[in-house]
């Protein structure tokens, strides 16, 4: 299963490196503009573009084209003042290239449910037509899916039994088939984030916490601990914090260092609120056994 869209990337391969080049500097001069902007916005496309400027690495190149940065700004209007990126493109495009690039990004699915993604997550209208095609993607055969269309599900569509079903069944096949986990991720975010509530997951959670697939799987690691933390602080079950420090405990010895505060951070957030201080707090953590004073607050 790849995270690339279909359409948009067989466009892109068919280019010339000087049509690529045309598209980098396009992106540039973007950038440029964007006072109105964000630092954060702005530093994603310093990012990429500074990625796409790699030489020695076309592929690293053709990649960001097309996940980075055009698949996930083209269909997307800013706010009122700005100029918009498919405008901007036109302008700076040979026609003929534009219109590639515009027909395939109408066309791609993968694209498609990202920019509905985005314009649910931000309260933007979504049509009847794209509700529909984010619901028919979400009951179709699981390899065809997208982690776009596993977010926008659970925006666009109250929470249900049936639909929480398909979520675990979907997070297990993730699990056991996708070489990345982004995927699996989305679920625990849909479910947990969207859906308001980390408990529709929780014995899905627990299992990740008690095999730790962290080289394999870090993203619904990371995912798993960070919502049963929260989960934890929110019930202050007694119950799920002694299961939360017991496996933080289990752990600690064995951990990378970015591991170690991934740790640390979790049994604070699990009696303090992820909301917490925590640089005063993670200075008194210096042993696995310091994990097990913590209580809630």
């Amino acid at each position: 299963m790849t995270n690339k869209g279909t359409a948009f990337r067989t466009i892109i391969e068919s280019t010339s490196l000087d049509e690529r080049a045309m598209l980098v500097t396009a992106l540039r001069d973007y950038k440029d503009c964007l006072e109105p902007w964000t630092q954060e916005r702005k530093a994603e496309f310093d990012g990429a573009i500074a990625q796409a400027l790699k030489d020695s690495d076309q592929e690293d190149m053709l990649t960001v084209l097309v996940d980075e940065v055009i698949a996930g700004y083209f269909l997307l209007k800013d706010t009122p003042g700005q100029v918009a990126f498919a405008d901007f493109l036109k302008e700076k495009l040979p026609s003929a290239l534009f219109e590639k690039l515009r027909t395939a990004v109408a066309e791609d699915t993968e694209t498609r449910l990202n920019h509905i993604w985005q314009n649910a997550k931000h309260d933007r209208d979504v049509s009847e037509e794209e509700r529909a095609l984010v619901h028919d993607m979400f009951w179709e055969d699981f390899e065809g899916q997208f982690h776009y269309g596993v977010y926008a599900y659970a925006l666009l569509f109250d929470c249900d039994d049936k639909g929480l079903q398909r979520y675990r069944t979907a997070f297990e096949y993730f699990r056991e088939n996708d070489v990345f986990d982004e995927r699996a991720a989305a679920v625990i975010t849909a479910v947990c984030n969207y859906w308001h509530s980390a408990s529709y997951l929780e014995p899905e959670l627990r299992a990740v916490l008690k095999e730790w697939p962290m080289e394999e799987e870090p993203t619904v690691c990371i995912a798993s601990m960070s919502y049963f933390a929260g989960l934890t602080f929110e019930t202050k079950s007694q119950e799920r914090l002694e299961y939360l420090k017991a496996i933080a405990f289990e752990r600690f010895d064995d951990a990378e260092w970015s591991e170690v505060d991934l740790l640390k951070e979790a049994v604070i957030d699990a009696c303090y609120g992820i909301r917490a201080w925590r640089r005063d707090l993670l200075k008194m953590i210096h042993t696995k056994e310091d994990l097990l004073r913590f209580e809630f607050q």
